[in-house]
């Protein structure tokens, strides 16, 4: 998940006649489980927990649906798919003979595209949707296999809006390996905690995503998402085991914020993203545990430091805090300058950072101190958290050393690792991190 999800300004058409019904979708059998994936030894127990677990009641929250859109191109103007199965095409008013193997989709205008195939091309009219004969069948792109439906759209910069449409348990199967990566049954409550995250964050982007094209995107810009190629066994089991189940507060669904590595503490809301509005459930906490260590102290991110060349660095921080800034370039530029936190929040992360030269001054604010502060690395990502000291800093060198790695707002996954890992069960978890939140189960509105 991104620091602070951004945005689209693509605005929803009626495209109805291009998304196919539900029916047609023939959304998957979310409660089905590889057969090869459960017929083992060791698995009679997990089949009975995964059983036991319909017992649990939660309330009833009423979603409007249960199948979501993921972007997973919006820059390119041609497409080659594969696929092993039959694929109907349909388009305004036109449903093509059944297609498979290799396809190639080349965009003409803001209105046609071609579709190729076995020698053969046809144009056809945007958007238009790729749905399998048969519902097993996997959709290739891009070198990874994706369950589901594509469907096509007009996108920006005259490119083509490539968007995964499938049920939202499927989606999770290709989400939870990425965001919590390989875990063993040992951490199983862990990736149910992450199950019920990842779904609540996506069910929030669906309901505020209504008038887009799209809900999500398969990037840090929401969630990473990787298709059918990157599931496995135990992130398949805690989807199934924590089926429908969600965050609410009050009558929403809540914003399932989660990040890397808290580093002691979780940051509230508005101390991080000040334009935010607080939340009552998205407040800073503490993640030690009854012996005073923190449970994400297992990660190699929860202490940390950061070293770089004195030139480079001022040609790193000079560069950022120049964006859209009210004093001359070239006046910061020359010269020397310092640099000083000036507050921190309660939470321990940098509140106010000042930097200051000659005749200028720039004041960056919470997390946006990461983003200005890049990593001494080639590609200088941005810094791994904003809770960090200034160790030195002299034209020869700069030092910083910090603790956790991401924003720090709601779920600390590496936390989440460790609370399992400590006998706490999926539920517990969430509501360490999620002040106040009652579990829900999903319903369809009809």
């Amino acid at each position: 998940m991104d620091d602070e999800s951004s945005e689209d300004s693509i605005s929803q058409i009626d495209f109805s006649a291009a998304i196919p019904d539900p029916e047609d979708i023939e959304i998957r059998d979310s409660n089905r489980l590889d057969s090869a994936r459960l017929n083992t030894s060791d698995s009679l127990n997990e089949k009975k927990t995964i059983a036991s677990t319909k017992s649990f009641r939660y309330p009833s929250f009423k979603v409007s649906t249960k199948s979501l859109r993921v972007v997973l191109s919006e820059k390119k103007r041609q497409f080659n798919i594969y696929s092993a199965g039959a694929v109907a095409v349909h388009s305004p008013g036109k449903v093509v003979t059944p297609l498979h193997g290799s396809i190639r989709i080349q965009k003409k205008t803001s209105q046609i595209v071609s579709i190729e195939n076995k020698g053969i091309k046809k144009d056809i009219f945007l958007p238009c949707t790729l749905i399998s004969v048969n519902k097993y069948n996997y959709i290739d792109y891009d070198e990874k296999s994706y369950r589901g439906t594509f469907a096509f759209y007009n996108g920006p910069n005259n490119a083509l809006l490539l968007v995964n449409i499938l049920d939202i348990e499927e989606y999770l199967r290709g989400v939870i390996p990425l965001e919590l990566g390989k875990r063993g049954k040992g951490d199983l409550e862990a990736l149910k905690a992450q199950a019920v995250a990842a779904r609540t964050y996506a069910y929030k982007r669906i309901e505020e995503r209504r008038s887009f094209l799209f809900d999500l995107y398969s990037t840090v810009k929401d969630q990473v998402y990787g298709g059918a190629n990157v599931e496995y066994r135990e992130a398949d089991i805690a989807v199934k085991m924590t089926k429908d189940i969600i965050l609410t507060s009050g009558d929403s669904i809540v914003y399932a914020y989660y990040h890397s590595t808290c580093g002691g503490r979780t940051a509230s809301i508005e101390d991080v993203w000040p334009q935010k509005s607080p939340k009552p459930y998205l407040i800073s906490v503490s993640d030690l545990d009854p012996d005073g260590e923190s449970y994400c102290a297992l990660s190699k991110y929860y202490t940390w430091r950061e070293l770089w060349p004195g030139d480079q660095f001022k040609n790193i921080l000079l560069k950022n805090i120049g964006n859209n800034c009210e004093y001359d370039k070239s006046q910061m530029v020359s010269g020397d300058f310092k640099f000083r936190i000036v507050d921190k929040n309660g939470c321990g992360r940098v509140k106010t950072l000042l930097v200051e030269g000659k005749g200028w001054k720039r004041k960056i604010i919470a997390d946006k101190t990461r983003y200005v502060l890049r990593r001494g690395s080639s590609d200088h990502p941005i810094l791994r958290s904003s809770n960090f000291n200034i160790v030195s800093f002299t034209k020869k060198e700069v030092a910083i050393s910090g603790n956790g790695y991401g924003h720090g707002v709601g779920m600390c996954q590496m936390g989440a690792i460790g609370r399992a890992r400590a006998g706490q069960k999926f539920d517990e978890i969430l509501k360490s991190y999620y002040t106040g939140v009652q579990l829900s189960i999903c319903t369809l509105e009809h």
